[in-house]
């Protein structure tokens, strides 16, 4: 059957953060897929910079791991939206590529929905084990050195013919944002349910 997540981020800092909503597992052509779905990710700083005509980033750490507590897969995906002065639309880009969106709530909806991100083989999973995933999700106003540097470091980390990512984003985003006194919009980690390879529904 399909395992549907529910997730509650927890609030941190000053500022509302950003939470996943749902996230769901399945398989897809030998691979363990998760898609998904969050609300509330451009908080007032981030709105504010992107009307501004700078870069706002959002990026998702999905993570699965055992009962034991080891990492067995994991990857990061970055998307970014900013403002095009000249035709007045909203740009969003992502790993499948971007969409220019007429208003910023629709920006807002574009962030806040990956669907079906591949994390890793299901023959690398024990069938006798248990997981569960494991979800981050950042949000930042960025100028374009930051964003470069996010842009490489998750390029240099998540390399392989196995996709399989050992890449901590939590030391990435204090070696960003740290010198900033903190995020206002990261939301603390979700662990969802444990299951087992054989619950996992093939998707077409």
């Amino acid at each position: 059957m399909a395992l549907t997540v529910l997730v509650v981020l927890a609030h941190v800092g000053a500022a509302q953060a950003g939470s996943v909503t749902s996230a769901q597992t399945f398989r897809r052509g030998g691979w363990l897929h998760v898609s998904l779905q969050a609300r509330d990710v451009l908080d007032a700083r981030t709105v504010s910079t992107v009307e501004s005509g700078l870069p706002g980033s959002c990026m998702y750490r999905i993570q699965l791991e055992d009962r034991a507590g080891a990492t067995v897969g994991e990857r990061v995906v970055e998307l970014s939206v900013r403002l095009d002065l000249w035709e007045n639309q909203y740009v969003v880009r992502g790993p499948h590529g971007s969409s220019a969106l007429a208003t910023l709530a629709a920006a807002d909806s574009a962030l806040s929905h990956l669907d079906a991100v591949r994390l890793l083989p299901v023959e690398h999973l024990n069938a006798s084990r248990e997981y569960r995933v494991q979800v981050e999700v950042e949000v930042q106003p960025l100028g374009a050195h930051d964003q470069a540097r996010i842009s490489r470091y998750v390029s240099q980390n998540t390399r392989g013919p196995r996709q399989e990512f050992a890449l901590n984003l939590s030391a990435l985003f204090h070696r960003v944002f740290g010198s900033r006194g903190g995020s206002e919009s990261t939301g603390a980690p979700f662990y969802g349910p444990f299951f087992t390879p054989a619950e996992l529904e093939e998707s077409p």
